[in-house]
């Protein structure tokens, strides 16, 4: 991404230089007429006498821009200035950005200014493909037209948690592959990999990421810094690999109302864990008993806890049977699991839904 390349030499831009060479660049890049005065409506004054720097307006639908310096960075304040303009405006969406670092904020959500925070990206200088990846989807024109932004939230979120999920795997799975080559001699790490899933020292999760393997069965990134033996063996273990891609879970996010929740689900075994750190709206429906006694034998198991913004939070990945009862105690009512619950790319997991024999 050349804003990385451009920010060595530039390190700590102020307001000015993050208008016009990172924020108005961006926003051009991803579809926006930013010449455009009823597009890029800039700084109108609200009744208290607060400026957001850009209002942004994709027809029907938009948000609220503002931009700080590098140089002084985001704080509390300006959580509160950007989010009440927004609401008084009855804009449900607004953005805070250094350039570096850009915050969506939700007015929908109750709550201190802070706590209406639902999405953060950071431009890591070194590695800027995954923020240029998550910024392209955020302020992509045409889905903000079409008004799909809340998709595009979900997809990015479940973009960042498996960002999270491969780091946490290749901390933990890369000592014990790299043990078990040493100590029983073999030759490439890619087998050494193979053995160590053959022995139930690491995961198929594990596998994918140290080998880099993605979700489309075919496809195999391979690790330039290992050497493949072109051997039977190696293409036998690509082909396990291919196969046992199937079997790792599929990751699925939820969004409803001030909740937000992600779930695991196992087409092979029809396992549905909601994580650790997933919200649950705060009320319950009154016809749905059935939801108020789980939510209640959660809360007495210490699985799930009450925040000061009166929802709840797991405290610990939970199991259910099936995806309509895990979105019933996230939503508080009754709903289509299999509809509600969404994969990376937007699909419902219907998608996945193993067919009927």
């Amino acid at each position: 991404m050349e804003i990385a390349g451009w920010l060595t030499t530039t390190p700590n831009p102020g307001e000015a230089v993050v208008r016009q060479a990172i924020a108005l660049r961006l926003l051009q890049a991803c579809g926006f007429d930013i010449w455009n005065p009823q597009t890029v409506i800039p700084e109108e004054t609200d009744k208290a006498g607060f400026r957001p720097d850009l209002r942004m307006v994709a027809g029907e639908h938009g948000f609220v821009l503002e931009l700080k310096g590098m140089n002084v960075g985001i704080h509390e304040k300006d959580y509160s200035q950007v989010a009440s303009y927004a609401g008084l405006r009855g804009i449900r969406w607004a953005m805070l950005t250094d350039g570096r670092v850009w915050v969506v904020l939700d007015e929908h959500l109750k709550g201190p200014y802070l706590k209406r925070e639902v999405l953060k990206l950071e431009l890591n200088r070194q590695d800027a493909a995954p923020f240029a990846e998550d910024i392209t989807l955020l302020l992509d024109e045409q889905r903000w037209r079409s008004g799909t932004f809340e998709e595009s939230l979900t997809q990015i979120l479940a973009r960042q948690q498996r960002r999270q999920d491969v780091a946490q795997v290749l901390k933990e799975s890369r000592p014990v592959v790299e043990k078990v080559q040493r100590e029983y001699g073999i030759g490439t790490f890619e087998n050494a990999v193979a053995a160590s899933l053959k022995m139930g020292l690491i995961t198929a999760a594990g596998r994918d990421s140290l080998l880099g393997i993605g979700t489309n069965p075919d496809q195999h990134v391979e690790n330039t810094n290992l050497k493949h033996e072109k051997t039977p063996q190696i293409n036998q273990i690509r082909t396990d690999t291919r196969k046992a891609i199937k079997k790792v879970p599929v990751v699925f996010s939820y969004r409803v109302e001030e909740a937000t929740a992600q779930a695991f689900y196992s087409p092979e075994t029809g396992r549905w864990i909601v994580t650790s750190g997933s919200t649950v709206v705060s009320e319950v429906k009154s016809y749905a008993r059935g939801v108020a006694k789980s939510r209640s034998n959660l809360l007495a198991a210490g699985k799930l806890e009450r925040l000061d913004d009166g929802r709840l939070r797991f405290t610990q990945d939970v199991e259910y049977l099936s995806p309509s009862a895990a979105a019933g105690d996230i939503s508080g009512g009754a709903k289509n699991g299999w509809d509600v619950w969404k994969d990376e790319h937007g699909r419902s997991a219907q998608y996945h839904r193993p067919q009927q024999s």
